[in-house]
């Protein structure tokens, strides 16, 4: 997608290359809150994760794993150094 296309949706292109983004009708969400808003939309037990993860504690915990595995990506199996986030 452009970065003129994410911008239609309120994303920040430059921000989306670091963290993953969730638009619905409440806006935008990113990280780990924008996962658990995506498992929120799936059909049974993932959608209970998604519940789960977007509610304290769990989301407490979720963040900083979310903040260690998107730093780490280019190093997790099937990780590749383009994957390597920018400083």
């Amino acid at each position: 997608m452009t970065d003129a296309a994410l911008a239609g949706f309120g994303v920040d292109a430059e921000r989306a290359r670091r963290e993953v983004p969730f638009v619905d009708a409440a806006g935008v969400r990113w990280g780990a809150d924008a996962v658990a808003a995506a498992l929120a939309t799936c059909p049974g037990g993932w959608r209970a994760a998604g519940w789960l993860i977007g509610r304290p504690p769990l989301a407490w915990v979720a963040r900083p794993v979310y903040a260690w595995v998107a730093a780490h990506r280019h190093e997790l199996p099937g990780g590749t150094a383009s994957c390597e986030l920018p400083r």
